[in-house]
C-alpha cells in the first residue's frame, strides 16, 4: 500500500482537512477534482486514497494536482497526501468506510475534516466556508446534500435545498432565496457528498466503525452514536455543489445512477466485499450489538433517536459566509503578493555583485 511523495504547496497549519476515496474514476476525476481545488478556500489539506484502481485514477489525480490554479490567485492548500491500495489480482479494495479513515488519519486539520466523494462538482468558491459557518456547539456534521428525518415515510425523509439528495440535480444559488441560504435545517441523519465533520468530535468518537459497517450505514451510525452519547446533532446548508448524472458509486438505480451503477466502481466488487465483510462480522459478532436505529429507519420510526421536534428547528448560520469568501481570497492574493516579492527580491540580490 504504497503513498506517493507528497505534493507540498504552502506552510502552516490546516483548518480544513478533505478527504476523496476513490475507486476507478479516471473518467470524471479530471472534472471533480480540479472543480474541488478552484473552490476550497481556508488553510486546507487533502488526502486522495486511490482504491484498488486500476484504470489509470492515480495519473489522473496526479496530473490535476501539478496543474491546479489556486482559487482568487493565492496558495490556500497546504499539502495533497495521495495513498494508492494497489488493485492488482487478490488485492480487496477498502471500501469507502476504510478509506475515508485511512485518510482523516494522515491529516490534521484544526476545525474539522470534510468528505467529499469523487462523483461531486463544486461550482462555487467558498462552499466549504457555508458548511463551517453552520458548526454550533451542538452541531458536528453538516451536509451540503441533505439532511434525513427517520420519522418520516421514506418519500419525505429528505430535506434538502439541492434537490439531489436522491437524485443529482443542481440548483444554482441565484435560485435559492436568499433568506434560506442562512438557515440550517437539522434532523437525524446527513449524508455525504460533501460531509463537514467537526475533527475534535471524530477524534473523540474513534472515526468510523468500519468493523460492523463496512459496507453502509457508517455515517448514520456514527450520527446516531454523537447523538445518543453528547447530544451532538446534525444539520443541512445549502451549497452549490451536484453530484454528476449516472455517475454515483451506488447500487442499481439508487442515489441518481441513472439505472444501475457504473462499470468498475465499488459495488461491481459487491460480491467479494460481502463475503470478506461477512467473515469480518462473524468473527466479531460480540462487539457488533444490533442498532435500534436501522429498524426504526426502515418501518417509519425514530425511537432511538433522542432528537425533539425542538431540536429540529431550523437555525440561523454565523455570520455571513459571503463576507468571509471575499475575506479568503483577499489573504490568498495578499500571500501571493508576499511571495513575489520575495521571490524578487531573492532573485535581486543573487544578481548584485
Amino acid at each position: 500500500m504504497p503513498v506517493t511523495p507528497p505534493f507540498y504547496f504552502s506552510d502552516g497549519v490546516a483548518e480544513y482537512g478533505v478527504v476523496v476515496s476513490i475507486h476507478n474514476r479516471a473518467d470524471i476525476l479530471e472534472r471533480t477534482l480540479s472543480s474541488l481545488l478552484a473552490t476550497t478556500l481556508g488553510a486546507w489539506e487533502l488526502a486522495l486514497v486511490l482504491d484498488a484502481c486500476t484504470d489509470g485514477s492515480l495519473a489522473v489525480a496526479q496530473r490535476v494536482l501539478r496543474a491546479r490554479t489556486p482559487p482568487c490567485g493565492g496558495e490556500n492548500l497546504r499539502r495533497a497526501v495521495v495513498f494508492e491500495v494497489e488493485g492488482r489480482a487478490g488485492h480487496r479494495a477498502l471500501f469507502e468506510t476504510a478509506a475515508d479513515n485511512l485518510g482523516m488519519r494522515m491529516l490534521e486539520p484544526t476545525l474539522a475534516y470534510v468528505l467529499v466523494q469523487p462523483d461531486v462538482v463544486f461550482e462555487e468558491r467558498g462552499w466549504n466556508l457555508w458548511l463551517a459557518a453552520a458548526l454550533t456547539s451542538d452541531v458536528f456534521a453538516v451536509s451540503a446534500r441533505c439532511v434525513v428525518r427517520m420519522d418520516k415515510p421514506k418519500g419525505q425523509r429528505y430535506l434538502s435545498r439541492n434537490q439531489w439528495c436522491a437524485g443529482n440535480r443542481r440548483r444554482p444559488r441565484k435560485a435559492v432565496p436568499e433568506e434560506s441560504q442562512f438557515m440550517a435545517l437539522v434532523a437525524h441523519h446527513a449524508p455525504r457528498g460533501p460531509l463537514l465533520l467537526r475533527a475534535s468530535a471524530m477524534r473523540a468518537l474513534g472515526f468510523f466503525d468500519e468493523g460492523c459497517h463496512h459496507l453502509g450505514g457508517d455515517d448514520m451510525e456514527l450520527e446516531w452514536l454523537a447523538l445518543s452519547r453528547f447530544g451532538w446533532r446534525s444539520a443541512h446548508v445549502y451549497a452549490d455543489v451536484h453530484q454528476l448524472a449516472k455517475a454515483h458509486q451506488n447500487k442499481g438505480g439508487g442515489n441518481g445512477a441513472g439505472g444501475g451503477a457504473p462499470p468498475n466502481t465499488w459495488w461491481r466488487r459487491e460480491g467479494v466485499l460481502v463475503d470478506a465483510h461477512a467473515g469480518r462480522k462473524n468473527r466479531t459478532r460480540r462487539h457488533c450489538p444490533p442498532h435500534a436505529f436501522a429498524s426504526a429507519a426502515d418501518d417509519g420510526g425514530a425511537q432511538s433517536w433522542p432528537l425533539t421536534e425542538e431540536r429540529m428547528r431550523p437555525y440561523r448560520i454565523a455570520g455571513d459566509p459571503r463576507r468571509a469568501v471575499r475575506e479568503a481570497c483577499n489573504r490568498s492574493v495578499a500571500t501571493r503578493s508576499r511571495s513575489d516579492k520575495q521571490a524578487t527580491q531573492a532573485v535581486g540580490s543573487e544578481l548584485r555583485p
